[in-house]
């Protein structure tokens, strides 16, 4: 539970702490922002993640939340030459985020947690698959303009 929430502390004092100087800096507030129409993956993607974090076990909620985490960290370190060029400021602050030492923290931390968890990788696959499908799926529809 310690972990569990000092995992969740990262995540809302850093990134969403990014998200709400974004919002601001577009004019947006948050509640305006969660007041937008999720399109048919975000629904699932969020239905999967809240059925697996409050109906199977604390591991199987990490696995889940994992490749959401971890593909962010890679897919910034992988267009770093790329986002110091990029011509949009508030999206180079936005994706630089995920570069920041703290989020690469955050996401160490969180493989440490699912690595050392004592179950079989097994056990955990399902749940890490489906999201990192969830999490093409997302990129795919955020591509298209869905």
């Amino acid at each position: 539970m310690k972990e569990a929430l000092a995992l969740a502390h990262g995540e809302v004092t850093e990134e969403m702490a990014s998200y709400e100087s974004l919002l601001r800096e577009l004019g947006l507030s948050v509640e305006e922002a969660a007041r937008a129409e999720p399109n048919s993956v975000n629904v699932g993607y969020s239905s999967f993640m809240l059925s697996t974090c409050s109906l199977e076990g604390f591991y199987q909620c990490m696995a889940a939340l994992l490749p959401c985490f971890w593909s962010y960290a890679e897919i910034a370190e992988r267009h770093r030459a790329e986002l110091e060029s990029n011509p949009v400021p508030i999206y180079r602050r936005w994706a630089s985020e995920y570069l920041s030492e703290g989020y690469r923290s955050l996401v160490s931390r969180l493989r440490e947690v699912v690595d050392f968890s004592g179950l079989r990788a097994a056990e955990l696959w399902p749940y890490f698959r489906r999201a990192s499908l969830y999490e093409l799926e997302f990129w795919e529809a955020a591509y298209r303009g869905r």
